[in-house]
This record gives C-alpha cells, sequence and structure tokens, in this order.
C-alpha cells in the first residue's frame, strides 16, 4: 500500500504504464520526478496539481493520504503517551 505522496504519485504512474520521462515532460526534470517518489523532495503544489492533471486523478488523490498519515500519526503518539 503507497503510504506516501512519492509512493503514491509512482504507483499512479506506472499503473498507466508511464516512465518518469513520459510524466515529468515539461513540467519538470525526470530527476526531480524520482527525488519526489523517493520521498527525497516535496513537490511543490504548482507541480503536483500538474501531475494529477497528467496522471488524471483528483489532487486529493495525493492529499488526503497526506492528511490519513497526520490522524495515524497522532494516534501512535497519543497510544504510546497512554502505554510508557
Amino acid at each position: 500500500m503507497a503510504t506516501t505522496t512519492g509512493e503514491r504519485l509512482q504507483k499512479s504512474r506506472l499503473s498507466r504504464g508511464m516512465t518518469l520521462i513520459e510524466l515529468a515532460k515539461g513540467l519538470c526534470t525526470p530527476s526531480f520526478l524520482s527525488q519526489i517518489e523517493n520521498g527525497r523532495v516535496r513537490p511543490s503544489h504548482k507541480i503536483l496539481s500538474a501531475l494529477a492533471s497528467r496522471l488524471s486523478v483528483p489532487m486529493d488523490h495525493f492529499q488526503l493520504e497526506c492528511l490519513e498519515l497526520d490522524h495515524h500519526s497522532s494516534d501512535d503518539q497519543h497510544d504510546y503517551m497512554k502505554y510508557p
């Protein structure tokens, strides 16, 4: 299961049979896209929006995941505090 924006981006790209070069064309470099997919950099809203559009997925496809991670993180912290 994809848990980061980059992993979700990569999963969407691969499920459409696209290469890094094809997805990045005119938006960013394939190297930058690879760095996003590997969690090394965070894309700007503008780049992420363009990538979502090119992949034909709604922008919240990537944003909802971030909210879920934040929710789980706070649950984990709560459990940690609850059970020292």
